[in-house]
């Protein structure tokens, strides 16, 4: 299936919110959303997409698009609709729900250096940046996502980052009671390794996270290497934040698709990306 045809068939009037005001309104959230994760899952630049798309009405068509915008609009739109490319992220990630029912959960976050972000740590040391917190299933798909400057600690995240499943699994960076009874909560077995730092007991990781643990890192390997850095190349908060949901609004179009075609498996997405 053309990547066209994925975003189209993914990314549609049910999940955009609709343009609300008077006069003209240019290309709709619609088409913006659209062109917005189309550009992402053929990570192309700015210039490169504007390029393509008048290489290629066709595309143009599928998309929703009367005209190939300006390449200036596309900077003005991930700057002007990021919490609408958040929404959009959200709502596909419950048809993936809905499509998979989620037996675990694995929770972490990832660096995105950038000389714009705030000076943070990981388990690798200090960095300058951003981070990505999200939350996977148990085939490596994003559930939630959260998209913050490098300095936020990543234990108070958790509570957002949860959602309906069997087991709760996280580095002992999540280690803190609270995270423990909000999995609770919500009927979450909590396997959260233990911190030293922040609790008597020792320091102890559960087996199931030492086997599973690879299913966020691989996520956090596809979904940065999709991005090609291009966070690094936008300038401001908010159009690094809808470079971010936009990604992974494209990776989820071509999950779903994936996984109605009878596929199981994050490494589809390569593989549908043409």
């Amino acid at each position: 299936m053309l990547a066209s045809n994925i975003i189209r068939l993914v990314v549609n009037k049910e999940l955009v919110p609709r343009q609300i005001g008077k006069g003209r309104r240019g290309y709709g959230n619609l088409a913006r959303m659209r062109i917005l994760a189309y550009q992402r899952l053929m990570e192309f630049n700015d210039s490169r997409l504007i390029r393509h798309l008048k290489a290629k009405p066709e595309v143009c068509r599928d998309l929703g698009l009367r005209k190939v915008p300006h390449r200036t609009l596309l900077s003005r739109w991930k700057k002007n609709y990021a919490d609408i490319n958040e929404e959009v992220y959200n709502q596909s990630a419950e048809i993936m729900q809905r499509l998979v029912e989620a037996d675990l959960l694995v929770i972490d976050s990832t660096p995105l250096e950038d000389e714009e972000g705030k000076c943070g740590y990981n388990s690798s040391g200090p960095f300058v940046g951003f981070k990505l917190h999200t939350s996977v299933n148990q085939l490596g798909l994003p559930v939630k996502a959260i998209f913050t400057y490098g300095n936020e600690n990543d234990s108070p995240f958790l509570p957002r980052l949860i959602s309906p499943a069997n087991y709760g699994l996280a580095d002992a960076g999540y280690c803190a009671e609270s995270n423990r009874q909000a999995c609770r909560d919500m009927g979450i077995v909590p396997m959260i390794a233990f911190n030293r730092r922040r609790s008597k007991a020792k320091y102890w990781q559960p087996p199931i996270l030492y086997k599973k643990r690879y299913l966020v890192e691989q996520f956090n390997a596809i979904i940065k290497g999709s991005m090609n850095k291009c966070w690094q190349k936008v300038k401001g908060f908010t159009r690094k934040k809808s470079v971010v949901f936009a990604s992974l609004t494209a990776l989820l179009a071509v999950s779903i698709v994936s996984l109605l075609s009878g596929e199981s498996d994050i490494r589809a997405y390569g593989r549908y990306r043409i």
